[in-house]
């Protein structure tokens, strides 16, 4: 595991460079302790690529334990992360289930143009019942 630090993504080497992280990356790993959504686990899944992440505020709302990745409690620890990933690999189909898993999360519902039409659908709802 390394860390890269902030990458922009407002240039073009930013984003070729992010690119080929998550290309080669088996996971995304982020045991963060507050977090919106974290358009990165969208990210991690358009690449087929699972996050592992601690399940505060909205991270269970962008990863679905065992469809595109696991939820971690807060106060379980990079032992239990490494576990899970020893278990993982140790089996490369049940690997590679979950990474085809988790591109399929992101091309039916981790991507702006389903969250476009919903929130289009929320609009329309909010309106007809005004």
């Amino acid at each position: 595991m390394r860390a890269h630090g902030f990458l922009s993504k407002a240039t073009e080497s930013g984003r070729a460079y992010l690119t080929g992280l998550f290309r080669r990356a088996h996971f995304l790993i982020l045991p963060t302790r507050e977090e919106c959504f974290g358009i990165v686990l969208s990210e991690a899944s358009a690449f087929g690529v699972p996050s592992l992440v601690t399940d505060v505020a909205g991270t269970s709302s962008a990863v679905t334990d065992g469809r595109n990745g696991k939820l971690f409690r807060v106060e379980q620890g990079a032992e239990d992360f490494a576990r899970y990933v020893q278990g993982l690999l140790a089996s490369e189909e049940r690997y590679r289930a979950l990474a085809l898993s988790s591109y399929e999360e992101h091309a039916s519902r981790l991507n702006w143009s389903t969250a476009g039409r919903r929130v289009r659908e929320l609009l329309h709802e909010a309106c007809a019942a005004a």
